[in-house]
């Protein structure tokens, strides 16, 4: 068991037939935050990981405290790690708070790949309602969805406050199992570079995505811009302002986003060198008199089907200069062919030509004894379907598609086996 990218090497103590035990000793030098740990046997490695959490808070076991009249003490900052095993469980968690302390409950579940939907509730010591907080972020096809509450509260009155953290639909399993921590915060920000990479056109403005997250009560507007840009590339500083992002869901629904989301231009001059350069993003926010600046976490481009999310390993964000294309080319990466059978191929383009005239599609190299018809895109059209066919079976084992001197990435031409044949 590896910790990370070799961080920490764990040791196995028990091992059962569907269970094993591992002891981990974490380095100090490590930062605490979520890491990935990775199974191996000799030298092969399970092709999923396991999320895990290197903390450096008191961590404590949940002791079976199910009412408010029997919470279970602690002292601040700790985590709290329990299960809610059976239907309509509810664990109570009491505390001392000074007049003026800002505390984050910072609950950690559907994150760590359990399956709870997990509801947080504080109460007064007499049992009145003071604050709650259930999803962080529902489901909206802009964000990964995360169920797992994270609320700031400031306690304007001291003394001693309740807890509760239960499943919001009262379901209970003991594989439901969550972590509280509980610390004290100062008003902060994040930013995310939402890409790690992006094109730009010489003479054209190009649309960088950011999102900035506002943490421990920050309130105040936030400049972003972009820097290291190298020669003949500009942009321009845009505000994040104090709200989440509203977008709607597949059912025109309004959902709220975790953090600000801002569309940062950037331009390249008809002069700019062609090539890769690596920029650096950065974020600046004066709050009650104090200014703090940070730099952009760099993600995966997320998007709502079989894409991955998370920060890129070397934290780089890669812009490319190059001519925009006449022609852009959309075909499937693969195309099945057999003698006397006519195959289809949808074609999608995108022409920044004016597109005034029709555009011949033409493959290459030549496919010999093949014929293919419809394959002209009339003028002001997007998309053409092409249908091939050959009486005999095809030499070339891949081609691209051109138009004019642009060209389509690589289609694998495959024949038909037996089996596909008879169905």
């Amino acid at each position: 068991m590896v910790l990370g990218e070799s961080l920490a090497k764990g040791t196995v103590t028990t091992a059962h037939a569907e269970e094993i035990t591992v002891r981990l000793q974490v380095p100090a030098s490590v930062e605490p935050g979520r890491y990935e740990l990775h199974a191996f046997a000799g030298a092969l490695e399970a092709p999923l990981t396991i999320p895990i959490l290197v903390s450096d808070l008191d961590e404590k076991l949940a002791a079976p405290s199910h009412s408010r009249q029997d919470a279970q003490p602690i002292s601040i900052p700790v985590a709290v790690n329990g299960s809610l095993a059976h239907k309509r469980a509810e664990d109570f968690f009491t505390f001392e708070v000074s007049a003026g302390e800002r505390l984050a409950f910072d609950v950690d579940s559907m994150k760590l790949g359990y399956l709870d939907d997990p509801l947080l509730i504080l109460y007064s010591a007499a049992g009145e309602f003071v604050a709650s907080a259930d999803d962080r972020l529902q489901q909206n096809g802009f964000q990964p969805p995360n169920l797992d509450p994270y609320l700031v509260y400031k306690f304007e009155k001291a003394g001693r406050y309740i807890a509760m953290i239960r499943d919001s639909a009262e379901r209970g399993d003991p594989n439901y199992v969550y972590r509280m921590a509980i610390y004290h915060v100062e008003p902060d920000f994040d930013m995310q570079g939402l890409t790690p990479q992006l094109t730009l056109y010489r003479g054209k403005t190009s649309l960088l995505p950011l999102r900035v997250r506002r943490l421990g009560g920050w309130d105040t507007p936030i400049e972003v811009w972009a820097e290291d840009l190298g020669a003949s590339v500009s942009t321009e500083h845009r505000i994040a302002e104090p709200k989440d992002t509203i977008v709607h869901d597949n059912c025109a629904l309004e959902r709220k986003l975790d953090g600000t989301d801002v569309q940062l231009p950037v331009h390249a001059a008809d002069d700019a060198p062609a090539g890769p350069r690596s920029i650096r993003l950065r974020a600046r926010g004066i709050m009650d008199g104090k200014t703090v600046e940070h730099s952009a976490q760099i993600l995966y481009l997320w998007e709502t089907v079989g894409k991955i999310t998370g920060p890129v390993e070397d934290q780089k964000l890669i812009a490319t200069v190059t001519d925009l294309p006449g022609v852009l080319l959309e075909t499937p990466e693969s195309l099945t062919l057999s003698p006397g059978k006519i195959a289809r191929m949808k074609v999608r383009v995108q022409r920044f030509d004016g597109g005034k005239s029709p555009l011949t599609l033409l493959p290459r190299p030549a496919l010999e004894g093949v014929t293919i018809e419809n394959n002209v895109l009339e003028a002001g059209a997007s998309q053409v379907e092409l249908r091939l066919s050959s009486a005999a079976p095809v030499v070339v084992k891949s081609f691209r598609l051109f138009a004019g001197e642009n060209f389509s990435p690589p289609i694998e031409l495959k024949a038909e086996t037996a089996e596909e044949g008879s169905r």
